[in-house]
């Protein structure tokens, strides 16, 4: 894939959701 998308938060309010997302970021190479 040549383009990743961005990931961002508004008004989170489930740490876990939260943390998976972090993740996934930090595993697909995605901005959060």
């Amino acid at each position: 894939m040549s383009r990743l998308p961005h990931l961002m938060f508004f008004q989170p309010r489930l740490p876990g959701n939260t943390g998976s997302a972090v993740r996934l970021a930090a595993v697909t190479g995605a901005r959060l």
